[in-house]
């Protein structure tokens, strides 16, 4: 029988403490992740990112009672910067003969490109306070609806209600017409 030694703790973090931040933290991670990224394999490989990036980083910069908020926002980070390389991006095709001969101009490009976070946070803030504080509380927060509910003192049928209508709003807010105050 060959004996190995457990590895050393990465860089600042206590022996088996990362491994119980993984285990305690993963799958909140793992659900934003699928919410931000709408596919099971990118939101894997998003939240692995995201415990690479914070065992790159000393516990020091994690706060011990934000720590889910701090891996929320590294995650987060992440996104934005996956979102702008893709953007970025130029695919290249390597024949004509591969590439289709449909045209790719349409026109206009989706609406909810052109909407910016600025415009998110001022129609956030027009919601009707009960469906306002459950969409905070989910997709800012990332809170469960149970635990929005726990939190709200309602039914959980009654937060992912509120969320629902919440969204339902903000897409009507937000794409139902361009208001040029919210641009500026």
């Amino acid at each position: 029988m060959v004996e190995t030694t457990p590895p050393p703790p990465a860089r600042g973090w206590k022996a088996g403490a990362f491994e119980q931040v993984v285990r305690a933290h993963q799958q909140v991670l793992l659900r934003r992740a699928m919410r931000l990224t709408g596919d099971r394999a990118d939101a894997w490989d998003l939240v692995q990112d995201t415990f690479v990036r914070a065992l790159q980083h000393a516990p020091q910069e994690a706060p011990a009672d934000g720590l889910r908020r701090w891996l929320y926002t590294v995650m987060g980070n992440l996104h934005v910067d996956r979102c702008r390389f893709r953007l970025r991006a130029k695919v290249l095709a390597l024949s004509d003969e591969l590439t289709p001969a449909v045209s790719t101009d349409d026109g206009d490009e989706p609406a909810w490109r052109s909407v910016d976070h600025a415009q998110v946070e001022h129609c956030v803030t027009q919601l009707e306070p009960p469906f306002r504080e459950a969409f905070v509380l989910y997709e800012f927060e990332g809170l469960s609806l149970s635990d929005i509910a726990r939190k709200l003192q309602v039914a959980v049928g009654t937060a992912g209600t509120r969320v629902h209508r919440a969204r339902r709003r903000l897409r009507v807010l937000l794409l139902g017409s361009v208001d040029p105050q919210i641009a500026t």
